[in-house]
């Protein structure tokens, strides 16, 4: 007696070799746009977190009649470190708050607390170290996103919103030495090289 044959269940080599082809395509495809994605959504952290900066150096500007610098503030209730140079950098995510730093006319200090996303660094720099004596007029302001590929500027002598995406590459922090330092009624970013209005 003869047994038929009998086909199996199953998926012949040939199907499952289209399939990981298909699924290979797909991930060329798929993965560059995720970093893609990845890499905007940190730059708009950073351009968030500027334009907030930008908005508590009005708020401290109304109190303090002259801008502040960016540095780390002691929590509330405690005496605010009064601000020693100008271009110190805020990292976002830290266990103390960070926040712009002045000093009022009567020589006391004052802070403005911000709230800085985790991984943004961000300088606000005036063009005199905010002490009693020493007035800030002008301030501009730089954020970056570690993670991200653009830096952001503003400067309070103009209203456009500043970038330079070949400052500085995704992975590497903003650093003092490539901060613009302010001037006096003079859009310190207009005709910067590598810098242009977003």
């Amino acid at each position: 007696m003869k047994k038929k044959w009998q086909r199996e269940n199953g998926f012949t080599l040939v199907e499952l070799m289209i399939v990981i082809a298909i699924i290979g395509i797909l991930a060329v495809i798929a993965i560059p746009q995720i970093n893609s994605f990845r890499i905007k959504g940190f730059n708009a952290s950073a351009l968030s977190d500027l334009k907030n900066a930008f908005s508590s150096e009005a708020a401290i500007f109304t109190v303090a009649s002259q801008y502040g610098v960016s540095g780390q503030a002691q929590p509330p209730g405690t005496d605010p470190v009064a601000p020693k140079d100008t271009g110190v950098l805020s990292i976002g995510g830290g266990a103390t708050l960070n926040g712009l730093l002045t000093t009022l006319s009567d020589g006391t200090a004052k802070q403005e607390p911000l709230s800085i996303g985790n991984g943004v660094s961000l300088g606000a720099i005036t063009n005199e170290i905010p002490a009693a004596g020493l007035t800030a007029t002008t301030f501009i302001v730089q954020s970056k996103h570690l993670n991200g590929d653009t830096t952001y500027a503003m400067d309070v002598d103009s209203a456009n919103v500043y970038q330079n995406d070949k400052l500085i590459k995704a992975g590497v922090a903003m650093e003092l030495n490539n901060v613009v330092k302010p001037t006096l009624n003079n859009d310190d970013f207009n005709g910067t090289a590598n810098w242009s209005v977003r």
